[in-house]
Formats: C-alpha cells, sequence, structure tokens
C-alpha cells in the first residue's frame, strides 16, 4: 500500500490513540511514499457516522469496547467489524482490545477475519510500528498473546 491512506481511530482511550498517531506519524517519515489522514473518534455512533459519511477508508484500528452513546444502537466492536465487512471490502481492520482471553479472542479472529489483532498489554512503540507496517505490506498482523491463543 502507498500513496495517501485514510485512516479511522475507533479508540476510546486517548494515550492509547495518540500512540496509534505516533505509530503512523513514524511510519510516514521511514516511507517517503506513504502519508496518512487519520480520522479519530471515540464512541461507536461516531463510528458508524465516519463510516457512512466518509468515501473511502483504507485502515481501521477498532477498539472492541467503547462507550455508549444515549441512543445507541451499536452494543460492541463486533458490530463496527461487521458493518466495516459488509459495506468496506478492501478496508483493512486491526482490531485492538484489552481482553487477552482466548474465548474472546478466538471468535473476533473466525468473525472478522482481520488483518490485524493487537492486545493492548503486549503493545511497545515498535511493536506498533511494526504492525502497522505488516498490515500494510503483508497482513496479518497479530501481537504475541493472539498468536498464543490461536495456536
Amino acid at each position: 500500500m502507498t500513496g495517501r491512506i485514510k485512516v479511522l481511530l475507533i479508540e476510546s482511550n486517548a494515550l492509547v490513540m495518540e500512540a496509534y498517531e505516533k505509530a503512523l506519524e513514524h511510519v510516514a517519515l521511514k516511507n517517503e511514499q506513504l502519508s496518512f489522514e487519520i480520522i479519530k473518534v471515540n464512541t461507536y455512533d461516531l463510528a458508524i457516522e465516519q463510516i457512512k459519511k466518509t468515501e473511502a477508508i483504507d485502515v481501521v484500528f477498532l477498539d472492541v469496547r467503547l462507550p455508549y452513546s444515549d441512543n445507541s444502537s451499536v452494543l460492541s466492536g463486533e458490530f463496527i467489524g461487521d458493518e466495516l465487512r459488509n459495506k468496506r471490502e478492501g478496508t483493512k481492520i486491526i482490531v485492538s482490545t484489552a481482553y487477552n482471553n482466548p474465548s474472546r479472542i478466538l471468535p473476533f479472529i473466525k468473525r472478522l477475519k482481520p488483518e490485524g489483532f493487537l492486545i493492548k498489554s503486549d503493545l511497545t512503540p515498535e511493536i506498533l510500528i511494526n504492525a502497522v507496517n505488516r498490515v500494510l505490506l503483508a497482513p496479518p498482523y497479530y501481537s504475541k498473546t493472539v498468536l498464543k491463543a490461536i495456536n
């Protein structure tokens, strides 16, 4: 993947959101053929709104658990993932979660077949940068806890 890449960050934690941005900035600095347009949202309703109104989304970082809005009919990150898979065929999904239990990880992998799956406790800046590069160039990228769960 080269050129201008549109990224939708769906994340409720401001520090994690900043880490994603920094990793994307680092990847762009190291590869002059890449640039990122970043859209940030922190609720399911805002995520659905962006998915509906944004013409092309290349990569989505999808937090599994977000705060609900008062009138939200979206109850999980799986719903957002399903919307992306059904309506955005070429979009690469990177699932991000604090859940590290295989009983939570495996259903997401089977259902969404994400190009990336990150457990937040596994993340370091280097791992996040590697994950972005791998998802863009040769997916999938699964963090170590995910690999243990599927093997």
